[in-house]
This record gives C-alpha cells, sequence and structure tokens, in this order.
C-alpha cells in the first residue's frame, strides 16, 4: 500500500499549544520553555499532518554563527510511526548548502533514557531516528554527556571569581570558538543553549582582561539546578576553579541536583571536581551527536 503523503507547515507562536499537547510537552515547565525557544528569531516548529490529522512534529533552530541547523525536536504520534520518520525528517531539514547552511546537527538520546527535563535542554530525539537519520547522510561525530549530580551540601561556597556585571554575549561565544576543540563540544546546541540562556536571563560569564574564560547558563528548574552550557578556557582556568564556580553559582538555590545536560568529552575533568566538591555520586549517560555536511 503506498504511504499516506505528508503535510508540514510552519507554525505561529499562537498554535505553540497545539503542538506541545500533540508530543506530550505540555507541563508548565515546558511550555515555559519552549515559549522562550519559539521567541528566539531563528527557530521553527514544524507541524506535521496525514490524511487531515496532525501526525507528529519538529523543531529547528538555524545557528548562524556555525552557518548550520540543529534538529532539536522531533516526534511522532504512535498511530503514525511506521513508516513515516523519513518524511517527517526530510520536510523539516535542508538538504542543499547554501550561502548560509553548511551542515546539519542532531542530538539523539540514548535507549534508556528517562527525559525529565523541558526541550530545548533535552534533545528530545529519540534513537529510533538513527536508521532514518543514516539514509538521509548522518553520521556519528561524537558523544555528548548529559550529567546528574544529587547535592549533599547545604552552606554556600565562595566564589573563586569575579563575574561580569552584564553578562558578555559576544565573549561568551568568542569563547565557545576558542574552547570547541578541547572540549569537544562542537555543535550547535551549545550556541542555541546560549540564546536561550541569554533570553531568559540566566547567562553569567566571567571576564579577564578583556578575555571572557567562563560562561554559562544557570536557573532554577522546580527543585534542580540547571547548569547548561559551560564553556571554560582551560588554559586559564583549570577544572576544579570551574568546579568551585559552578558550585558557588547552583548551591544558593538550594537544589536537590544539578543537571548538566551538555557536557563534552573534554569536560568531564570539571564534572567529576563538581561531584567530589558538593559530595555526591556523579551520574552520566551519553547521547549522539550526528551531523550531515550539506
Amino acid at each position: 500500500m503506498k504511504p499516506s503523503t505528508m503535510f508540514t507547515r510552519r507554525i505561529p507562536k499562537d498554535e505553540l499549544g497545539t503542538w506541545l499537547n500533540l508530543a506530550g510537552r505540555a507541563l508548565p515547565e515546558q511550555i515555559d520553555y519552549a515559549e522562550s525557544f519559539i521567541a528566539l528569531p531563528d527557530t521553527i516548529y514544524f507541524l506535521a499532518s496525514i490524511g487531515g490529522e496532525n501526525a507528529g512534529g519538529t523543531a529547528i533552530y538555524r545557528d548562524r554563527a556555525r552557518y548550520a541547523v540543529a534538529l532539536v525536536d522531533a516526534f511522532l504520534h504512535p498511530d503514525h510511526r511506521s513508516g513515516a520518520e523519513l518524511q517527517l525528517l526530510k520536510s523539516s531539514l535542508p538538504f542543499f548548502r547554501t550561502v548560509v547552511i553548511r551542515e546539519a546537527d542532531v542530538l539523539l538520546d540514548s535507549d534508556d533514557f528517562e527525559e525529565y527535563l523541558p526541550s530545548p535542554m533535552a534533545t528530545r530525539i529519540a534513537s529510533s531516528f538513527r536508521n532514518t537519520l543514516e539514509a538521509l547522510g548522518f553520521h556519528e561525530v561524537a558523544k555528548i554527556h548529559r550529567c546528574s549530580i544529587d547535592t549533599r551540601i547545604e552552606d554556600d561556597i565562595p566564589s573563586p571569581m569575579s563575574q561580569d556585571e552584564t553578562p558578555n554575549r559576544k565573549g561568551a561565544l568568542d569563547l565557545f570558538w576558542k574552547q570547541s576543540g578541547l572540549s569537544r563540544l562542537d555543535c550547535s546546541q551549545v550556541t542555541l543553549a546560549l540564546e536561550v540562556a541569554g533570553k531568559r536571563g540566566a547567562l553569567r560569564t566571567w571576564t579577564t582582561d578583556g578575555t571572557t574564560v567562563l560562561a554559562m547558563g544557570i536557573e532554577r528548574l522546580q527543585d534542580r539546578a540547571l547548569v547548561w552550557p559551560i564553556l571554560a578556557d582551560l588554559d586559564v582556568i583549570d577544572d576544579s576553579s570551574v568546579a568551585r564556580e559552578i558550585a558557588a553559582q547552583a548551591i544558593p538555590v538550594n537544589p536537590v541536583s544539578i543537571e548538566l545536560p551538555l557536557v563534552g568529552q573534554g569536560q568531564l575533568g570539571i564534572i567529576k571536581e563538581l561531584a567530589k566538591l558538593v559530595g555526591s555520586q556523579l551520574k552520566t549517560r551519553e547521547a549522539t551527536l550526528m551531523r550531515k555536511k550539506l
């Protein structure tokens, strides 16, 4: 039987509720972050329908800094999952190189990952999409770590560094480029994290002699402290100093845990130092970064 045709359209902000309800992402905190995401100038929500019924959707971020796009979210209703993945992704992603788009990034969750963070901190791309992505020319380029540390410390930790009074967004982006090779955290999900943190007033930076050496987004999410992303110039500050600054920022919100959903392989030393500092066990899972050069 010939598969039904899928129609995909970009939705305006006033239809975001329809998309979130269909995706099962309509808790208050999920709505809050989705509204922050759609308010950015380079984000798109697509809604797909089959036979006149809403069947699934995607969320796309256009990364002007990296000349790329990121598939941030994708889902299909259970009634339409069989064979529809290819139509959904082909209708959402660019497949020709342009002056402003040269590659596409996707971050896949592991099979056993029980997600509780709202999108776009959560990638929300199930590993079941992997075969379809590979058929479209995507390949694995890195593992990204998603870390959680239960906190067992009540006393505040003094901040070892002087924080910028006004977040230095340009400095944070410059730091992203500088540290990407060492941290192995070079993807559009990082620049998206910087934009969302800036939009929500959660971005914090530390600048020395005119150069930003540390940047992170940090805010309270229910009873947790969310730290997303972490960018550090490890030629200037060591792992333990970065970990101490994270703890100094996170502990005052009295979290039951510190959540770090976007950690590069080269940043695991920071996270291990942080776990020692707050006196708890580190839990980490892997997500797979896949990329297609256009």
